[in-house]
C-alpha cells in the first residue's frame, strides 16, 4: 500500500499580498510505504463441540474464530471477531433451543448448569403463604373480638356505676 501527500506552501496573491515567486516554496510530493500487516498466531481447536481456527496476536490474546461449515452443496464461512477474552459461553447457549449437549433449554453441557425447578416445591412454598395470610386475618379477627367486648364491659360498667 502506497500513501501520497502533495503540498504546496505558496500563498496566493490575493491573500497575502505576495507577489514575487521567491517567497513561496515549490510544490512536493511525498511517498511512503505502507503496511497493515499484523503478526497473529492461528491455531485448530475444539469449542462447544465444533471444529474451529482461533486466530491470536502476540500477546496470545484471541482475535477471531473460524468455524467451517458444509451442508451438502452449501459451504459456508462464519467468521466471529473477539472484542473481550470471556470465551466461557458457547453461542448455542443462547438460542432458546435445546440442541448441541445442553440438558435444559440453554443450560447443562457446555453452558451454565441447570437449575432445577419442581413444581412440588413452588406449590408447598406457595401454600406457605396462604396459611400465613390466613392465620393473619384469624387473629385480627380474634383481637377485634375482644376490643369490642372489652368495651361493651366498659360501658356496662359506666352504666351501672352511673346509675347508683
Amino acid at each position: 500500500m502506497r500513501r501520497t501527500r502533495a503540498s504546496s506552501s505558496c500563498p496566493s496573491p490575493a491573500t497575502s499580498g505576495y507577489r514575487s515567486s521567491n517567497h513561496c516554496l515549490n510544490s512536493f510530493e511525498e511517498t511512503q510505504n505502507c503496511s497493515t500487516k499484523i503478526p497473529v498466531s492461528v491455531k485448530n481447536t475444539e469449542w462447544c463441540g465444533d471444529n474451529y481456527t482461533e486466530v491470536y496476536d502476540l500477546t496470545n490474546k484471541l482475535l477471531s474464530r473460524i468455524k467451517k461449515t458444509e451442508i451438502g452443496d452449501l459451504k459456508r464461512v462464519d467468521v466471529s471477531l473477539s472484542i473481550s477474552n470471556f470465551s466461557q459461553y458457547c453461542p448455542h447457549c443462547y438460542n432458546r433451543v435445546k440442541d448441541v449437549d445442553e440438558e435444559g433449554i440453554d443450560c447443562g453441557g457446555s453452558c451454565v448448569a441447570c437449575i432445577e425447578k419442581t413444581p412440588a416445591k413452588v406449590m408447598n412454598f406457595f401454600w406457605i403463604w396462604w396459611i400465613l395470610l390466613l392465620l393473619l386475618i384469624l387473629v385480627v379477627l380474634y383481637l377485634s373480638r375482644q376490643y369490642i367486648k372489652d368495651k361493651r364491659m366498659r360501658d356496662l360498667k359506666n352504666r351501672i356505676h352511673g346509675s347508683q
